[in-house]
């Protein structure tokens, strides 16, 4: 019986030769980024080609891997240093200390690339784990450009007011563990009010959110705003993706999260909501907000559907968010975020 068994599994093998391959190349790329055994480009070069002859866009678990790869690769190649005349290339040793390091949160992330002498990194320099260093969200308050808010996936909200030398978390009297940020909005006729949209969603992952937070003395202290509840009395979002601030009247606030359009018309004491898109799509997400600035009750919002491969839309209000129209033009694709030009607002954006 067993040398029975050891023959069909060779028969299987020989006749399934892709499938055996694909298996053994799936399993070394994934053990290579966590421990890199060869050479970077090697490495590389093998990842590369075996993405380009493999269609990863019908598996679901190859298009993870290569989106994983992507940016392992796009980490990497500005951060090895060794450079002779057999091109970019690290050894396994160098390549496991700076992993363990960046695992072990001691690895500054901030040293300067040597592709990109053009640019400082202003931090923040310290981080527990990789996903603290995400970056989601930031908003220079508009009097004083010293004054930078930064957002990130996984550690609250930062601020500097020295022009990036320093940063001070100014969320961490939330008592929330791992707070993500998506969005920041600052009202210019008062700077000192601040809305921030939490739950931030990156590379498919979602941080924590509490929905919407407030501050009226520029961070000092927050307000969680309360919105909508649905039938089970559970809050709608916990992910709010952008918060905008009506420029004529700073008391209107709008902001988008999963399927729901939300208006206040009391700077954020009571909200009203819409279902933009069907509330059953699954996977179908708001992503992005903008208003026409000659007429504020026109705003644009669109969605994405990237989790199943779908199409994301393009949707206008032309009543202050009450209804709203969809109007894609044909065959979009993936995410959608949208813009409009102060120089013309008749001007619309769409990427």
């Amino acid at each position: 019986t067993r040398n029975l068994l050891v023959i069909l599994i060779t028969l299987f093998l020989i006749n399934n030769p892709v499938k055996s391959q694909i298996g053994d190349t799936l399993a070394f790329i994934k053990s290579q980024m966590s421990y890199t055994t060869i050479r970077y480009d090697t490495f590389s070069n093998i990842a590369k080609k075996y993405f380009k002859v493999n269609d990863f866009t019908t598996n679901p678990e190859l298009k993870s891997l290569q989106k994983a790869y992507s940016r392992w690769d796009h980490f990497w190649q500005d951060r090895i240093n060794v450079l002779d005349n057999t091109g970019l290339h690290t050894d396994r040793d160098y390549v496991y200390k700076l992993n363990k390091d960046l695992a072990d949160g001691i690895l500054n992330l901030c040293t300067p690339s040597p592709h990109n002498n053009a640019w400082s990194c202003l931090g923040p320099f310290e981080m527990i784990t990789p996903d603290m260093g995400i970056v989601t969200a930031v908003a220079q308050q508009p009097n004083n450009s010293n004054i930078i808010y930064c957002g990130t996936k996984a550690s609250g909200l930062w601020k500097t007011i020295d022009g990036g030398q320093n940063w001070v978390n100014i969320t961490d009297n939330l008592s929330v563990s791992a707070l993500g940020i998506s969005t920041i909005a600052i009202d210019i006729t008062n700077p000192n009010i601040i809305y921030v949209g939490t739950g931030a969603q990156q590379f498919n992952y979602e941080s924590y959110g509490v929905g919407i937070i407030k501050s009226l003395d520029a961070g000092s202290t927050w307000t969680i705003l309360d919105l909508p509840t649905n039938s089970n009395n559970a809050q709608r979002s916990y992910k709010v993706e952008v918060i905008k601030i009506n420029p004529i009247d700073n008391n209107k606030i709008y902001a988008v999260g999963d399927n729901y359009f939300y208006k206040s018309i009391n700077s954020g004491v009571s909200w009203t909501y819409t279902a933009i898109i069907d509330e059953t799509i699954k996977d179908n997400d708001i992503r992005d907000l903008e208003i026409n600035i000659n007429n504020t009750n026109i705003l644009y919002a669109s969605t994405d559907n990237q989790a199943d491969g779908g199409s994301g839309n393009l949707f206008v209000s032309i009543n202050d968010g009450a209804t709203w129209t969809n109007i894609s033009p044909n065959n979009v694709l993936g995410r959608v975020v949208v813009d409009v030009t102060p120089a013309d607002p008749n001007y619309v954006y769409s990427i």
